[in-house]
């Protein structure tokens, strides 16, 4: 059956669209992980400057 090339065809592209997806999930996770990481440094650098300039 592997040896089809109309189904090996199929299973690389189902391979291929599920690494897609997996990629895609991937980088929203870390692309909000990076923007929550960095709004809450922020918070606290500003924190801090009231804190100094207090």
């Amino acid at each position: 059956a592997l040896r089809l090339p109309g189904e090996i065809i199929v299973e690389e592209t189902d391979v291929g669209s599920m690494l897609q997806v997996v990629v895609v999930a991937i980088a929203a996770v870390v692309g909000f992980g990076l923007v929550f990481v960095l709004e809450r440094r922020s918070d606290r650098i500003k924190e801090r400057l009231h804190i100094e300039t207090e």
